[in-house]
């Protein structure tokens, strides 16, 4: 379902629709949050705004990358350069600005929970404002359905989008089944599997195992939230730091770093043992700066990478994997 809505509403409109439906699921979970003893409501509420959730994640997903590589493109094109050249900045960008979502985040909920202990009906209303905000936003993105691609088979390949003629209607010929499965197999996707894999693998550790049995053990839950604003503002500046390099000298050396960093972090956790309240801060601080490190190269670089192929049908393939294995690191 995620690359067809794209596909034939656009990509603007499914930015902004998706991240209404954000702002829906923060709002469904202050109706949960106001009503605590009432289970069925929660059941109600809360089944259908996931399902919804998990939708909107695909299409959004989807939406951007193709988005982000049409600007991308648009970018390269302007600046008489090859048609890729920018991809890596777009995408080091892009997730810079993303990721600065992990530290807002948890430090508004440590500010709000923790520091000024305000109930948490007033933290889920900031999140839905903040969430009715962006999708506003989204409205005010520029289209980019206004470019000719006719002379550039390369350019015409990653540009999904109609030529001036067609005007605003959407474009309709970007996916098809049978074009999914050919990426699918396609060899290069086939190359990337297992970095997909690793990096489901790192965000679910991360979010999952690593927040429960060495944050919370080591220096207690109301340090989480600072501890993965450190984490976040970490995959701000390396994101941005990755794709500038990438776009220079390729995307090799900035997944051997990442892949080394994780190495280690993996390492950290399996043979230095932590206990309840040991206050181990410098051993908690340099994982979770790792991992950031790991997971900034393995996202900025594969989704370069991928949208050098084809944005609509090779990021559903990508998530697909990715949500998989981050998933199962999370039971």
């Amino acid at each position: 379902m995620g690359p067809l809505i794209p596909n034939h509403f656009g990509m603007k409109k499914s930015m902004f629709g998706s991240a209404f439906v954000y702002a829906l699921f923060a709002f469904a979970n202050l109706v949960v949050v106001l009503n605590p003893t009432n289970q069925t409501l929660h059941w109600i509420v809360m089944l259908p705004a996931a399902f919804l959730e998990g939708v909107a994640a695909s299409v959004l997903w989807i939406a951007q990358a193709t988005y982000l590589t049409q600007l991308s493109v648009l970018y390269a094109e302007f600046k008489h350069e090859p048609v890729v050249s920018s991809m890596g900045l777009f995408n080091g960008v892009f997730y810079s600005i993303f990721r600065m979502s992990a530290i807002s985040g948890n430090l508004i909920s440590s500010l709000v929970l923790g520091y000024f202990v305000w109930p948490a009906e007033s933290l889920f209303v900031m999140y839905t404002v903040i969430g009715l905000s962006g999708a506003a936003l989204m409205l005010m993105l520029p289209s980019t359905t206004k470019v000719s691609v006719t002379n550039d088979t390369e350019l015409a390949k990653l540009v999904q989008t109609p030529s001036v003629a067609q005007g605003n209607e959407p474009s309709r010929r970007g996916f098809t089944f049978q074009g999914l499965w050919t990426m699918a197999t396609d060899n290069r996707m086939v190359v990337l599997a297992p970095v997909f894999v690793l990096n489901g693998l790192q965000q679910g550790f991360a979010t999952g195992e690593f927040t429960s049995n060495f944050i919370r053990e080591s220096v207690g839950g109301a340090s989480i939230g600072y501890v993965m604003a450190l984490y976040g503002g970490c995959n701000v500046v390396s994101s941005y730091g990755f794709g500038k390099l990438a776009d220079k000298y390729g995307p090799l050396g900035g997944q051997l770093v990442g892949f080394g960093a994780m190495l280690v972090a993996f390492s950290l956790c399996y043979w230095i043992p932590v206990e309840k309240c040991d206050q181990q801060w410098p051993l908690v601080v340099v994982i979770a700066v790792l991992l950031s490190l790991g997971d900034a190269s393995s996202t900025t670089l594969t989704s370069g990478a991928t949208s050098s192929f084809d944005a609509i049908l090779a990021s559903p393939i990508h998530d697909v994997e990715n949500s998989l294995v981050c998933g199962y690191c999370l039971l």
